[in-house]
């Protein structure tokens, strides 16, 4: 037997990622720590982890060959389950905070497939599994049409039964169903009738599927009970839970997702600000990480009244025995995959739930109502999904963000953990450095030798066109020294306007020609360029249109675009970041400014691009 310190257990992780090949599952003896079984705590206990199970309680000796880990004061729980996320990137990132399973409400089949099929064929060891809704139940024009993808509606009763064969066929593990006109966050939607609603819950029911209802008003919380719902994956915006809703929802036994954090978040409160900056949080996510969980849709921190009605509502809640779970929907701004369920817990927990009722939230109740029966428990034979964390839950709450160690299907996570760290402080390190190199000036264009220099803190500057997709487009650069080009454009320091002209031509699926930058050293590598806020460009296009292009990993070869146009006078634009929702500064892998359409002869100038601080 091998017995670990807290200060080795880390070291035992990388080590065993390196001998073992694919990271292997390692018979491993978690001694004398607490235990929360997913019901109840239980002192000086010891589990055995075995070909990926969950031995419990274990009282026999180390098995010879074995990892012993020691740990005081540390409690052992397990894995977490996140109740309400949109799945569609970052599946590695809930491990690294002790998710270990996500319940997904919507999301687009293509993001998630392969994930599935990995879990499908037992091998899903580097991810948080995902159970999921798939496509949501709306009606045309209702929430989830708003998001620039196409999905199947529905309008009418009758259709229902197949609508709903179809998302079981797409591989569906329940049934997710919006019933909100919008009116709560006055914005109006359409929205499904009471007969369609219940249509859909029956058929869901007949093929024994769960039917869950996406609300955020009471009166729709109250006509999804009267239809069979059974469950709510949100709590409502306008009104706490009285005895109209609370009764029938205990006679029906359904349950509620609150889905705190992200409302807290929608109202200004500050509550994902502090999570980022948290010690415990902070050295796993990324500067964009950071900025995208603190970001807040109210300037104002109007929280307060919001929180009171919550509050009293989780309470009413659970003492009228409604199962509560623990849900984040991580995916939406001012939320993060893994890292939001902890301000979840930290919020029920201030409610006055105790913290038996605010881990159960996260673990054996999930588990329990949506039938994942090898989770959610520390018990002989479940799924050695496990986490464990240095210090007392039942003192507190905020104890799960100390994580010691993950298991996933037996697999320590410490090393992949370890080596998240590391990169994390490396693009840190990164980014200070560029924020320091970088002047106003993002780039400066000379002529030296009759050629075009492009002098650029990062990456590298040139020309794009069809030719790459066997187009016939031309394009050529230079920096006039003729009248009318900036002053001191001869200056070998200063440099001066780039004019970038050509011929678009015909030949190719689309026509483009223009100005490429690659911040990377190699094009289409991603580099982060979240320390700035923006480009601000000035140019002149003759009448012409440039389209500034944003590529990014979030958007693969898809980019955000804006249009550029202007007479024969110089005008600058601001192009700030936030204004580019499909693309993440922080994976930014190229920046174009380029014509395309229709064949044409072009010229466009560009004086300067610096970047928005």
């Amino acid at each position: 037997m091998t017995r670990l310190s807290p200060f080795r257990v880390l070291l035992a992780g990388l080590m065993a990622a390196a001998l073992l090949p694919h990271a292997a599952a390692v018979d491993t003896v978690i001694r004398d720590v607490t235990v929360f079984d997913g019901q109840a705590f239980h002192p000086h206990q010891s589990v055995l982890i075995r070909q990926g199970r969950i031995e419990f309680p274990y009282r026999r000796p180390t098995p010879a060959g074995a990892v012993e880990v020691s740990c005081q004061p540390c409690t052992l729980l397990p894995g977490l389950i996140d109740s309400h996320v949109h799945a569609y990137q970052q599946f590695d990132l809930p491990l690294h905070f002790g998710v270990t399973t996500q319940l997904d409400m919507f999301t687009s089949w293509p993001a998630i497939r392969a994930l599935r099929q990995q879990m499908k064929a037992g091998t899903n060891h580097e991810a948080a599994d995902v159970f999921t809704a798939g496509t949501l139940v709306t009606a045309p024009g209702g929430h989830g049409t708003e998001y620039g993808f196409e999905i199947p509606t529905l309008s009418r009763p009758q259709d229902a039964a197949a609508f709903v064969d179809a998302r079981i066929q797409e591989g569906s593990d329940f049934i997710k169903i919006v019933l909100d006109d919008g009116h709560a966050f006055h914005r109006p939607f359409a929205t499904l009738d009471d007969p369609t609603l219940a249509a859909v819950i029956r058929a869901a029911h007949a093929r024994r599927k769960l039917a869950v209802v996406h609300v955020s008003d009471l009166a729709s919380a109250k006509r999804a009970l009267k239809a069979g719902a059974d469950g709510l994956v949100h709590w409502v915006l306008d009104e706490e839970a009285d005895d109209e809703f609370v009764a029938p929802a205990r006679r029906r036994h359904a349950f509620v997702i609150p889905t705190w954090t992200v409302y807290e978040g929608m109202r200004g409160g500050q509550g994902g600000e502090a999570l980022a900056n948290d010690p415990a949080v902070a050295p796993l996510i990324s500067d964009a990480q950071a900025v995208t969980l603190g970001t807040r849709l109210s300037p104002q921190d109007q929280s307060g009244a919001l929180n009171e009605r919550f509050r009293r509502s989780v309470v009413r809640l659970a003492q009228a025995g409604i199962p509560l779970l623990a849900g984040t929907d991580a995916g939406n701004p001012g939320t993060l995959h893994g890292a939001s369920l902890h301000r979840e817990l930290a919020l029920l927990s201030g409610a006055g739930l105790t913290p038996g009722q605010v881990l159960a939230s996260a673990t054996s109740v999930p588990a329990r109502v949506f039938g994942l029966r090898d989770r959610g428990r520390v018990a002989t034979g479940m799924k050695a999904d496990l986490v464990l964390v240095r210090g007392d839950l039942r003192e507190d709450i905020s104890a799960t963000r100390h994580i010691v160690s993950v298991w996933k299907d037996g697999q320590s996570r410490d090393a992949a953990r370890a080596d998240r760290i590391g990169q994390v402080a490396q693009a840190k390190a990164a980014a200070a450095r560029m924020k320091q190199s970088l002047g106003e000036q993002m780039v400066r264009f000379r002529q030296v030798d009759g050629q075009v220099s492009a002098e650029s803190p990062q990456g590298s500057w040139g020309l794009t066109s069809d030719q790459m997709m066997k187009g016939h487009s031309q394009v050529s650069w230079h920096v006039p020294e003729a009248p009318g080009a900036a002053a001191g454009a001869t200056d070998p320091i200063q440099g001066g306007d780039l004019e970038v002209s050509g011929e678009l031509k015909p030949g190719a699926p689309m026509t483009w020609a223009g100005l490429a930058h690659y911040p990377a050293p190699s094009p289409f590598q991603p580099r982060d360029l979240s320390p700035a806020k923006g480009l601000r460009v000035t140019l002149r296009t003759h009448g012409d249109t440039v389209m500034a292009q944003f590529f990014s990993r979030l958007g693969s070869f898809t980019p955000e675009m804006q249009p550029l146009k202007t007479g024969e006078e110089w005008q600058t634009f601001d192009l700030p970041f936030s204004s580019l929702p499909g693309f993440s500064p922080s994976e930014a892998t190229a920046l174009l400014f380029v014509v395309s359409g229709k064949p044409r002869t072009f010229r466009f100038e560009i004086r300067a691009i610096e970047w928005l601080r």
